[in-house]
Parts: C-alpha cells; structure tokens; sequence
C-alpha cells in the first residue's frame, strides 16, 4: 500500500513539475493603448512575447529583431502608421519570427530608394520569418510589402491595396505563400518577383492594379491555384528573362493587354484555367507554354498568339469568339494543338504563318471564318466527314455545308457547285476539283478566305466565281492551284500566295479589290495566262520576297 502511495505521490509531482515548466514556457502578454510607445514596449519584451494593442492609431516605425506577435482588434480598428519618413512602417530582419494578426499598417513615407531601403509597408530581409493573419497594408510610398534575401513569409487573409508601387515586391531568394489574399489598386502593379524569387498564390485575387498584375522576372517562380486575376491595366500575367509560372483552376480576365505575356525564355504551365475578355488570351513573344484544359474565350483578338521563337503546346483547350484566329503563328514559332476545339473566330480557328508548320491532331472546329489557315498541317483538323465520293453535287441534302461536302471527297474528287451563291469559307487540303454548272459563286466571310489551301492541297478550280470573302484564294506552303475561267471580285485582296505555294491561272478575271489584286509572297509562283486584272486598289499584282511572277497574254489595268 505504502509502495502504491509513494508511486502516486511521485506521478503527481511530476504532473505539477511539467505544468509549471508549461507555464513558464507561455509567452509573455502585453497589453498597449494608444499614446504609449510600441516601441518601448517591444524593446523591453522578451523573446516570443505577445503584445496585445487595443483599437486606436499607434505612429510607430518598428524595427523588429526579436521574435514577438502583434495583435490588434482589427484591420478596421487598430492602425500602426509610419511615424518618420524613409524607413517601412514594419521592418522585420536578422532571424527574427514574427507573427501580425489583425491589423491595418499604413502610410509609409519617403518612395523607394533601393533594395535597401524601401518606404514600403512591411520590409522584411535577411532570414526573418513573418506570419501575416488578417491584417491590411494600404497606402504605402513604395509597396506595400517587400520581401528579400531568405526571408519567408505566409499570408492569410490579407488585403494589399493602393500602395505606390506593388502590392507585393519579392526579390533574392525570398519566398512567400499567401492564401485568400487581396492586392488591389497598386499603382505600378500586383506583384512583381525576382532574382529566385518563389511564390504560392492560393484562393486569391489580383484585380484593378494599374499595371501587371503578375510580373514575373529573371529566375522568380510563381505558382497560382484559383486566383483570380482582374481588370489590370497592364498583362494579367508577365514573365520575362526566365520567369517561370504555373496558374491551375484559376480566372484571367479583362486585361486590355493580353491575359498572359511571355518573353525570352519564360516558362508559362497553365491547367484548368479561364483566360477571358482580355486583348489577347496570351501573347509569346519568346519563352514556352503548356496549356491543358484550359478555355479562352471572348478575347477582343487572338486566343493565343506566338511569335519570334516561341514553343506552345496546346492539349485539350477550348477557343471560343474573337475577332481574329483562335491560335495565330508567325515568325519561328513552334505550334502543336491537340484535341480542342474552336468556335466563333472571325478570321480562322487557327492560322499559321511560322516558317514552323502547326502541327497537331484531333482538333474540332465550329462556325469560324474558316477552320485552318496559311502554313498549318492538315492532320490539324478532324474532318467533318468520311472520305467516301469521287463526285459530289451540291447542294447535297447529306451535307450540312460545303466544307462537309468537301470533305466526303476522296483524293481528285469533283464537287460539282450548281448555279447560285454558296456560303464559302472553305479548307482544302488534298487533291480535287470544284466545278462551277452555270454560274456558280462561292460566298466568303468577310473576314476570311473563301478558299484556304493548306498542306497537300492541289485544286482545280473550273468555271466558279469568288467573291466576298476578306481574301478570294488564300494559299500556304505546300499547296497548289489551276483556275481555269474563273472570276474573284469584291474580296478584300483577289489571291494571296505566301511560303512556296503555286497558282497557275487561265481565262481567268480579278477584279474590284480596294487591297489589291493578287499578292505574292516568299517563294511563291504564279503563272498567268490571258489572264485580265483591272479596278484593283493598291496594285494589280504586288510581288515581294523572292516569289517569281510569269506573265502571258494578260492585261493588268485601273
């Protein structure tokens, strides 16, 4: 019994020696009012110290070295606000870990006159960690927070708005995770990252800032999981040198830029994201992107645009409205689209002139101003029907329209066109024949071609007029063209030849183009035999590159 008793006596004692320890071990709690010194009372607490401040304003440029937490009552109720100009109203450096909870920190004095020193909201160097837990920074001569070197940082709910540079500028080899965080009205941007600089971007939005929302730079690196990026003046999203980002499930929307712009060797991984209402859904100028199940739509021009030597790699994207192509190539822009689709587009679903083919498979396309134009491969498209006729009168009640009709044709096919206007817009890409019975006339867009010729396109065009489409002819590299009898009138331009395609024409009129006539372009050829050009704006036949032109019997006049 005794063995028993002592055996309690001990376990108890050890209970009362652990919860005294415990005791100790809680951090100090110091209660502040307005008109007492914060910095005082920081100076004097110790390591780990809670300091409580009730509602009020509290001048103050805080130097904070040690490990402590600020709490307020409220971002709307308990403001620190910069006493001096120059230094940040919160400076937090050396190994400091430091934890703000509901509070407003405003009025940094002075702008921003280097890495070193920074009028910025809160300053944090070195590889000081800051904890952030509802507080607003507003108002601030530089931004409103400014985190360099190793310092980390961590955000929840947390609102940057209306500070004189960025919302939130990270440099060195700072990183920074914040979540349910609002950056708003900064007037040089949202945020802007550099050096190997890293940043996780969670349930958040950046919206209305006047100028990129996102600027991504030298090896910064940004990942974004439903944000929401709004309404900047400038990109929604801008990355340059060898910025790299990776946005998922996230909204990019109305930029009078594009969505997403992209230099140099910039990386851009986009999943599951909306790039909606901008200029351009994303603009490559250099740099690579991977898009997957991503939709873009109502952008005022292109979906995606790449340009110089740009990469991008489409997979399972939806493009739908604008008013030019849904993916448009130039320069040595390498291009591969896969299994997406395309509607609404005035120009073309996609449009390629890289000296690079597009390439890809499996795409849909719907109601654009034609499906595939200039130097594109023709597996691009999922043809809207089986091959299976060597002759096809149209109209046909088995096809919805002549790009269908023209598709059920196999290699050196006929489509035999009664007389009448046909709603053109047409792709072809393989060996056939269109063969006007009586007078037929093909019908453009009047933003697009009536007839884009792609790869392993041959046509042979008898006895059919062309007319009001934004071009009559357009044809790309890898494509062919004989036109016997024919007449293009009132299109924008009458024929365009870019790349090495081939036109050889007889009998043949163009006519009544306030863009010009017929357009050679690169390596292109033409052959024109008794062949009348007359009432051509800009020029008969305009020639450049290193396109050869020959002539025989034909009159080019006013």
């Amino acid at each position: 019994m005794r063995h028993f008793s002592f055996l309690g006596l001990m376990v108890l004692a050890l209970a009362i020696l652990l919860g005294c320890s415990a005791q100790r071990a809680t951090p100090s709690a110091l209660s502040l009012r307005p008109g007492e010194s914060l910095e005082e009372v920081i100076a004097r607490a110790p390591e780990g110290a809670i300091i409580v401040l009730s509602s009020g304003k509290y001048q103050a440029n805080l130097r904070l070295e040690k490990s402590v937490t600020i709490r307020g009552a409220g971002p709307e109720t308990t403001v620190i606000q910069a006493f001096s100009p120059g230094p940040p109203v919160v400076w937090v450096l050396g190994k400091a870990k430091v934890r703000l909870e509901n509070l407003r920190i405003e009025g940094g004095r002075g702008g921003f006159a280097s890495l070193e020193l920074s009028s910025a909201g809160i300053l944090v160097q070195d590889e000081a960690q800051l904890e952030l837990q509802t507080v607003k920074i507003a108002q601030n001569m530089a931004s409103g927070i400014f985190a360099r070197d190793q310092a980390r940082l961590s955000l929840r709910d947390v609102e940057i708005l209306e500070n004189s540079r960025y919302g939130l500028e990270i440099y060195g080899q700072a990183q920074v995770f914040a979540e349910r965080a609002w950056v708003y009205g900064n007037k040089m941007g949202g945020v802007w990252a550099a050096g190997e600089g890293r940043l996780e971007l969670e349930g958040s939005r950046v919206e209305k800032n006047l100028g990129p929302g996102f600027w991504i730079r030298e090896s910064a690196k940004a990942r974004l999981w439903e944000a929401e990026l709004r309404e900047n003046q400038g990109p929604g999203l801008s990355l340059r040198d060898s910025g790299e980002a990776k946005v998922s499930a996230s909204l990019v929307f109305g930029h009078g830029e594009a969505g997403a712009l992209l230099s140099d060797e910039a990386v851009l991984y986009a999943y599951g994201t909306i790039f909606e209402a901008n200029w351009n859904g994303l603009e490559l100028r250099g740099g690579k992107a991977f898009l997957e199940g991503c939709t873009l739509l109502r952008n005022r021009w292109d979906g995606i645009v790449a340009r110089g030597g740009a990469q991008i790699r489409v997979e399972r994207c939806r493009f739908l409205s604008g008013e030019g192509s849904g993916v448009s190539a130039s320069g040595r822009a390498e291009v591969e689209v896969r299994n997406s689709f395309f509607e609404g587009f005035t120009v073309a679903g996609i449009s390629g002139f890289s000296r690079i083919p597009v390439r890809g498979e499996g795409n849909e396309f719907d109601q654009n101003g034609v499906a595939l134009m200039g130097n594109v491969e023709a597996s691009l498209r999922r043809a809207k029907a089986t091959p299976s006729r060597d002759v096809v009168n149209f109209p046909d009640p088995a096809f919805s329209d002549l790009q269908e009709a023209v598709d059920a044709l196999l290699p050196d096919g006929v489509l035999i066109l009664s007389p009448g206007r046909h709603p053109a817009g047409i792709v072809v890409d393989k060996p056939l024949e269109i063969r006007g019975n009586g007078e037929a006339i093909l019908v453009g867009p009047p933003g697009a071609p009536a007839l884009a010729l792609v790869q392993g396109a041959e046509l042979r065009l008898r006895s059919v007029h062309v007319t009001g489409g934004s071009e009559g002819l357009a044809m790309a590299a890898g494509s062919a063209a004989e036109l016997i009898r024919c007449a293009f009138w009132e299109n924008g331009a009458g024929l365009k030849l870019w790349q090495n395609a081939r036109l050889y024409a007889s009998q043949t009129s163009v006519s009544h183009h306030p863009q010009g006539g017929i357009w050679l372009w690169d390596e292109s050829q033409a052959i024109l035999e008794e062949v009348t050009l007359f009432q051509n704006e800009l020029c008969g036949v305009c020639a450049g590159g290193r396109s050869s032109l020959v002539l025989r019997k034909s009159t080019v006049s006013e």
